[in-house]
């Protein structure tokens, strides 16, 4: 665990991935990484709905810089993907150019869970296919549970059910 304080989130996230021995430590060259931010609403940054932009984004950049041969940036979004991803990243003006390095993706596969009730779900195909996944949620209230953090964030995995 790292603790970093400071005003810039993407130093605060440099500091804290270099007190943890660098991002070399969690991605190896050519592995294929999924980021997993929450984005789940159509709202700007200054809402505090979403995963802060900077702190992808910044996520994103070490993770191509550990030499990352595939990055995808990927949530299963409440409002429409599009709109989410492009409004929760439009801080400053730098929309989709905020998150280079990083494909978005909203494409969902069929797995077998083996389950007795649940046998299959569709989850976002990357999560099949990354070597390495890394969370990245936003720490909010919530009604159900009074904070949402690390495990809820898991939720935007899967595909919502009828």
């Amino acid at each position: 665990m790292a603790i970093v304080r400071g005003s810039d989130p993407a130093t605060n996230v440099r500091k804290a991935i270099e007190a943890l021995g660098g991002m070399g430590r969690f991605v190896r060259h050519g592995e294929r990484v999924v980021v997993k931010p929450n984005i789940g609403w159509n709202r700007l940054p200054e809402q505090a709905a979403n995963t802060n932009p900077d702190v992808v984004a910044e996520v994103v950049r070490l993770v191509v810089a550990a030499g990352a041969g595939k990055v995808w940036m990927t949530d299963a979004s409440v409002n429409t993907p599009e709109q989410c991803f492009a409004r929760s990243a439009s801080k400053s003006g730098q929309g989709s150019r905020r998150h280079r390095g990083a494909a978005r993706c909203s494409a969902f596969r069929e797995v077998n869970v083996s389950g007795k009730l649940l046998r299959t779900g569709d989850v976002l195909f990357p999560f099949i296919e990354a070597d390495r996944v890394i969370n990245i949620p936003i720490v909010k209230q919530h009604g159900l549970s009074l904070a949402s953090m690390a495990l809820k964030n898991w939720y935007g995995v899967l595909a919502a059910s009828g």
